[in-house]
Order: C-alpha cells, then sequence, then structure tokens
C-alpha cells in the first residue's frame, strides 16, 4: 500500500467511529438514577374515648323519700351550694337519714334524704350548686314531700314524689302498670289490696319498673334509675287506708372508664 493510501485509510476510520459524550461540567450536577418514593404515611395516634362504666342496678327493697323540718313555708325554693353531705348515723329518727346542707343566701339550709338499698348512690357532690323546689303538702294523712333537684345548668339531678303527683316530674310521664300483688284483707265485706307496677316515660324512653325496685332508663343519652308503685283498695278498705302512688327518679353519674 502506498503511503497515500495508509494516510486516506486513517482518516476514514477517523470519522465513521462515534464520539462518546462528554462528562457534565462539574458545576452541573447528574440526574438521579430514579426517584426516590415518598415516605409511607404514620398515624397520629388518638386518645381513647371516655365510655361511661355503669354496674348493675342496685339490688333490694327500693325506696326514696325526702323531708324537711316543719314549720317551713311551703312551697319551698332554695337556689344555693351543698356544703356537706353527712351520712346516716343512727336507724332511729333524723339520724337514720342522709342531711344535705345547702348554703342559701349565706344561711344553712338542712334537707333529709332516706334511701335503699345501700348501693345507690345519690347524683350530689359537695361543692356543687343545686336549685331545689320542695312541696310537703299533697300527701293527705300522711306527710310527705315532692321534690325536684336541678344542677347549675338546670338539668334534672332527682325527683322525688312522695305524694305521687304528676306535677312534680316535670318532663316525666307516669301511668298505672299492671297488678303485682293482690292482698286479701280478712273482714266481713270484700276487702282486696292491690299493687301495681309503674310505667313511666320521658322524651320517647320508656320503661316499666315493678314495685320496691330500681330499673335502669336513657333519655337523650343520660342515664337514670326509677322504681315506684302504686295501691288500689277493692271493696272495703281500713280507715286509715287510701289509693295512693309514689316514685322517684335518681340521675346516674357516670364514672370513666379504664
Amino acid at each position: 500500500m502506498t503511503r497515500a493510501a495508509i494516510v486516506a485509510a486513517a482518516l476514514f476510520a477517523g470519522c465513521g467511529a462515534p464520539a462518546e459524550p462528554a462528562s457534565p461540567p462539574p458545576h452541573v450536577a447528574a440526574p438521579p438514577s430514579s426517584i426516590a418514593a415518598d415516605p409511607a404515611p404514620t398515624s397520629t395516634p388518638t386518645a381513647s374515648p371516655v365510655v361511661a362504666v355503669r354496674g348493675p342496678e342496685p339490688k333490694g327493697p327500693a325506696s326514696l323519700a325526702l323531708h324537711v323540718e316543719r314549720g317551713k313555708r311551703q312551697p319551698l325554693s332554695l337556689v344555693g351550694t351543698l356544703d356537706a353531705i353527712r351520712a346516716p348515723i343512727g336507724d332511729q329518727g333524723l339520724d337514720a337519714w342522709t342531711e344535705l346542707t345547702l348554703s342559701v343566701a349565706g344561711k344553712p339550709e338542712k334537707l333529709y334524704v332516706q334511701s335503699s338499698p345501700p348501693g345507690l348512690t345519690l347524683p350530689f357532690e359537695v361543692g356543687a350548686r343545686l336549685s331545689v323546689e320542695i312541696d310537703c303538702r299533697r300527701g293527705g294523712w300522711h306527710r310527705v314531700c315532692d321534690g325536684v333537684f336541678r344542677d347549675a345548668a338546670r338539668r334534672t339531678l332527682m325527683i322525688v314524689a312522695g305524694s305521687g303527683d304528676d306535677g312534680a316530674a316535670p318532663g316525666w310521664k307516669v301511668g298505672r302498670g299492671a297488678v303485682t300483688t293482690s292482698e286479701v284483707r280478712p273482714s266481713k265485706e270484700k276487702s282486696v289490696r292491690h299493687t301495681h307496677a309503674l310505667a313511666l316515660e320521658s322524651e320517647g324512653a320508656r320503661v316499666s319498673v315493678m314495685p320496691h325496685e330500681w330499673k335502669r332508663v336513657l333519655v337523650h343519652g343520660r342515664s337514670f334509675l326509677v322504681t315506684g308503685y302504686e295501691v288500689v283498695w277493692e271493696g272495703e278498705r281500713p280507715p286509715d287506708a287510701r289509693d295512693h302512688r309514689s316514685f322517684a327518679i335518681v340521675f346516674e353519674k357516670p364514672s370513666a372508664g379504664p
């Protein structure tokens, strides 16, 4: 091969080979080979809701009565702060009652509540603001008191209707239920003492309660214990006997669960 041919072949080879890509300048970052995936979202722990815990309904003979000292003008309306709650200290007279001391315009007012069984918890605490309406004039021969206790937000805490008067229970309807017992009294004429259950209703919630038992009912998420009965005589009755009704309604203060 002549010298001219060798030079021509070398030039042809240099022109035909592909050029390698140049490295980027030092100040230009190379594009990433891949895009990193977004981190997985982490869940924020939320606090567990507070669950109202309520035990079984109180067992044992159910009763609830209200007393104020004689001589006080009736009806009685009080608004004040509950200064003290004294548990029963005996089994005779007012010593067997729970004593509530309400401070009304700086003056102490004492009210008395008697309840059973011991498992029943009254919906009061010292320092709470209460409004109380009491009337002890509706019992006829027997002095009994009707009363409504409300909290500072005017929500019902307790109703005691010793007279059985519907007017003593604002927001509630109370009616006679089925006969539960019938006691025949020895006499020449027919004489039977019938004891009835009661049906109570408030804002669409209904409950039927047997005499001398506590029964739970939920009214718009608020829990109440109710008790009551009605006595109706058939035929001849003893001189001091009369038809009568009694009932009570107690708000259950919920306790937080674990």
